[in-house]
């Protein structure tokens, strides 16, 4: 979302329009803590109330389910896979500091798990 959002001249409105876009094809993007890491208190792990609140809110027995950010897979995927039937078992790294090709791979191999 963030690359789309730059190509857009960081255009709120175009901003808006693409994640609308995003979440008309099924998809949404959700953060593992409501807070921003740097003004987390706790551990990150004592956020998956909120993940999973979250995700009961936007997805039905079909939904496939993608982590990105390996501490996240590593945090929530057991919690997410007893939860919920569609949670892929693809570690992906987060596409920054010279992870982007390795991104790139992971989060193709999950898409094409997830039979998208």
């Amino acid at each position: 979302m963030k690359s789309l959002y730059i190509e857009s001249n960081r255009n709120p409105e175009i901003k808006e329009l693409i994640l609308k876009k995003f979440q008309q094809d099924g998809f949404y993007l959700l953060d593992l803590s409501p807070v921003p890491l740097s003004l987390l208190e706790t551990s990150l792990s004592s956020q998956m109330a909120y993940l999973n609140q979250d995700i009961k809110k936007v997805i039905n027995k079909e939904t496939k389910v993608i982590l990105i950010k390996t501490n996240v897979y590593d945090i929530a995927f057991e919690t997410l896979n007893r939860n919920f039937k569609n949670v892929i078992n693809c570690r992906i790294p987060f596409p920054g500091q010279g992870w982007q090709k390795e991104f790139q791979i992971k989060f193709k191999k999950a898409l094409d798990i997830a039979g998208v």
